[in-house]
């Protein structure tokens, strides 16, 4: 979610009001949001005002609304990792919670759709044209980075960055768990370009779909496919890798889960309680 790629950076305003990635910088977001938007778009002040109008109704929206749903969502994934019943993790338990984070997405997805037409439909021609470039800029840097990674640098770079996210959260990793998340970068299947085309056949879209902007009901269509529920665009291909890349990590994060030591348990419970704790001040900032 924290790079900004080829699905534009209007994405991004999205990605940012409904992941917990950035609930730390939750206060000044909309700064954030705006300079990001600003490396692709030039606004006139019109268009400036605009958006710092739309950003201040959605996130105090997002604020009230949506903040209390990620607690209860951190309460009840604590009960399912530590309760007390000596019980195991299942992985369709992990499963059904990435759904819900996942419905959390979409549902401020939908909630911003409005908006993102409306502030998409104020750009000119020369608007467009350059934030376009930008993105295939992105795309064709993106490419190259990739292209250049042999296999088993994405491998190893797959697994230390996995390891990071799960030190974060459970504290250091034994050999045993250690183990796993190697086994799991290497059985990961190497979807590089399936992913780059992906991320290609969406910008192709959403620069058509820009073309008529200033036709309601067809651009509105369009925001709702392209932002609110992108996964229907998939081809099968890319569709298949996603949800086998998906069920893989699932089946990771139970065993690892199932492996904790009483140590990481406690400094799993610290963590979420560290968690809810900023969500509750933010929810009532």
């Amino acid at each position: 979610m924290n790079r900004l790629g080829i699905r534009s950076i209007v994405l991004f305003l999205v990605c940012a009001l409904a992941g917990c990635s950035l609930f730390y910088n939750y206060r000044n977001i909309d700064r954030y949001i705006r300079w990001s938007l600003d490396d692709y778009i030039a606004w006139d002040s019109l268009q400036q005002d605009q958006l710092r109008t739309r950003l201040a109704v959605q996130l105090t929206w997002h604020q009230k609304t949506q903040l209390p749903r990620y607690r209860e969502w951190l309460e009840a994934i604590d009960r399912t990792l530590d309760n007390g019943n000596g019980n195991e993790v299942d992985v369709t338990q992990l499963a059904q919670a990435a759904d819900q984070l996942q419905s959390f997405w979409q549902d401020t997805a939908a909630h911003l759709q409005e908006d993102i037409g409306a502030q998409l439909a104020s750009l000119s021609d020369v608007q467009v044209a350059d934030m376009i470039g930008v993105m295939r800029e992105n795309q064709a840097d993106l490419k190259t980075e990739y292209d250049d990674m042999t296999l088993a640098e994405l491998i190893k770079k797959r697994s230390r960055e996995m390891k990071k996210r799960l030190k974060y959260w459970l504290g250091p990793l034994n050999d045993k768990q250690i183990a796993m998340i190697d086994a799991w970068a290497q059985r990961v299947p190497d979807g590089r370009a399936r992913w780059l085309n992906n991320r290609e056949r969406w910008t192709d879209a959403f620069a058509q779909a820009l073309q008529h902007r200033h036709e309601p009901e067809l651009f509105a269509a369009d925001i709702q496919r392209l932002f609110v529920t992108p996964q229907e665009n998939w081809d099968a291909e890319y569709r298949e890798l996603t949800q086998h890349n998906l069920e893989s990590t699932l089946q990771l994060f139970t065993e690892l889960l199932n492996s904790r030591t009483q140590e990481q348990r406690e400094v799993q419970r610290k963590r979420i309680a560290q968690w809810r704790g900023h969500l509750d001040q933010l929810a009532a900032y």
